[in-house]
C-alpha cells in the first residue's frame, strides 16, 4: 500500500512518474553494498537499474566474485567517489543512499 499521491524514486530516471528530476551530487553507495541479479543472469548495477541499461556481468558466464571484483565495477566505485555524474544511470538517479562513515568503504 502507498499514498494516492506519491511520488516515488526515479529508478535512475527510467521510470516516467516525474515531470523533474533533481540531479543530486551525494555519494550513493548501492554499488559498494549490493549485487543486484536480474531473472536472466545478468548483473546490473543496482536495484535502480532494473531495465538492465548497466549491465556487468553473467553470473552463467563468470563467479560472482569475479564481477563484483572486475573492471566495470571497480570503475564505476571509482567515478561515484569522484563525482556520480560520471555515470550516466546515477546522474539521473534520485536515490539517496549516504553512508554513516566513508573511509570505510
Amino acid at each position: 500500500m502507498r499514498k494516492q499521491n506519491e511520488i516515488l524514486t526515479s529508478r535512475s530516471g527510467q521510470a516516467k512518474n516525474r515531470k523533474q528530476i533533481k540531479s543530486l551530487s551525494s555519494l550513493c553507495i548501492y554499488p559498494f553494498m549490493q549485487f543486484y541479479i536480474r531473472s536472466d543472469g545478468n548483473i546490473s548495477m543496482c536495484c535502480n537499474d532494473a531495465l538492465g541499461i548497466e549491465t556487468l556481468g553473467n553470473v552463467h558466464d563468470d563467479s560472482i566474485i569475479d564481477i563484483w571484483n572486475g573492471t566495470k565495477y571497480s570503475e564505476i566505485r571509482q567515478n561515484l567517489l569522484i563525482n556520480r555524474k560520471l555515470i550516466t544511470l546515477c546522474k539521473n538517479c534520485d536515490t539517496i543512499v549516504i553512508p554513516a562513515d566513508i573511509k570505510n568503504l
